[in-house]
């Protein structure tokens, strides 16, 4: 048994680049490794070795891609999302596995398929056998490039921003919509992505304020982000708008505990109570709930902190001194920073707006129009 243990990203893309080298046609390889262990990053090395062009990303949410070499297909596989034999039988894919193509077939979470341990089994590739696997060690993640959309409030903003392990998330860029217009999103995008330098096709994680809030942007968000997971397979990764809110809240201010309030029209509000504790963590105290205004004000405490957009109108009237009123909305740089300990994760395919009312819907009888007396209808069977 051979171990071979990569300190770098880049030194991961070069294993792959080698052993391309090695890789006859018909070999099934499988790999294992934790989250964010470089399992992708080994494949887009062996993709480069095989001269594959294009974007190579993990196939998390469509389970397989296939890329075409000069000579032989390339198929791409990740079985995260099928907990069992069964369930990767059930999505057509075990045929690649038992039946291997003229190409190469490489599989991330191959202990999926096995469904044993493999961490006594660590290998390396070899012309003598089809069937590998390969335990990758070490903490390998690849830089990811970052869109964070933020709708639901007034404010709409953007935010583009990178990630490596060890170096955290960074904010490149960030662009208000003009007029707050979803429809301005395009040319918001653009500005900001010239002034990061990113292309479009750089983005691989898209995170997204779920609200609460507007809910009409917030939707609007969602579908832009369903957007850029159709079009460049982006993940996705949904956060709740008053978390947001919180965590800016601390970074603008030296405070641990913070009321968050978000307008829910009707004269009430959105309302939660958060903590900073160590390591910027932050905890729920309270969870979000609709709330009447004069409620709050006589439960909260002396030293009390609020926080929400036109935060005056909620304690009109309210003596001063008693409490501490910020105005504040949650925005996209936020956004992406909240993001950061779910960067390594699977991320969701199903991203559903925050809104706390029960939906109700009741069906009106269709409208009736009085008609001339001098029309009438005629069945097709009638006579002209």
């Amino acid at each position: 048994m051979v171990t071979i243990i990569s300190n770098s990203p880049e030194e991961t893309f070069q294993l792959g680049l080698t052993w391309a080298k090695e890789m006859q046609p018909g070999w099934v390889v499988g790999l294992t490794g934790d989250l964010g262990a470089g399992k992708t990053q080994l494949v887009k090395g062996l993709a480069a070795g095989w001269q594959i062009k294009g974007r190579v990303a993990s196939p998390t949410f469509n389970l397989m891609h296939e890329h075409a070499t000069a000579s032989q297909p390339l198929i791409h596989m990740d079985l995260y999302r099928l907990e069992s034999a069964d369930a990767i039988w059930d999505a057509g894919l075990a045929e690649y596995l038992q039946s291997p193509s003229s190409g190469w077939v490489i599989v991330e979470w191959i202990d999926r398929w096995t469904q044993i341990s493999l961490k006594d089994r660590t290998e390396v590739p070899d012309v003598h056998k089809p069937f590998r696997w390969i335990q990758i060690e070490g903490d390998l993640e690849q830089e990811r490039t970052i869109l964070g959309i933020e709708w639901s409030s007034q404010k709409r903003t953007l935010a583009l921003g990178d990630w490596a392990e060890g170096k955290g998330v960074r904010i490149l860029a960030t662009a208000a919509l003009s007029g707050g217009r979803d429809s301005k999103y395009f040319e918001a995008f653009q500005r900001a992505a010239d002034q990061a330098g990113v292309q479009k096709g750089d983005i691989e994680t898209v995170v997204v304020g779920l609200g609460p809030g507007s809910y009409a942007g917030i939707r609007s968000a969602i579908s832009v982000a369903y957007g850029w997971h159709l079009a460049n397979e982006a993940k996705l990764i949904g956060i709740p708008s008053d978390r947001v809110l919180a965590r800016k809240t601390f970074s603008d201010h030296s405070i641990t505990r913070v009321h968050t309030l978000i307008d829910a029209q009707r004269g009430e509000c959105y309302h939660a109570l958060y903590e900073k504790r160590k390591e910027d963590s932050i905890h729920t105290v309270q969870a979000l709930s609709i709330a009447n205004p004069e409620q709050l004000i006589r439960q909260e405490s002396e030293g009390d902190v609020f926080v929400g957009a036109d935060i005056q109108r909620w304690f009109h009237g309210r003596p001063h001194g008693d409490l501490s009123l910020l105005e504040g909305s949650p925005d996209a740089a936020t956004l992406i920073q909240e993001a950061e300990n779910m960067l390594c994760g699977p991320g969701s395919p199903d991203l559903k707006p925050i809104y706390l009312r029960p939906t109700t819907f009741v069906k009106a009888p269709p409208a009736r129009i009085s008609l001339p007396d001098d029309i009438h209808f005629h069945g097709a069977s009638s006579e002209q």
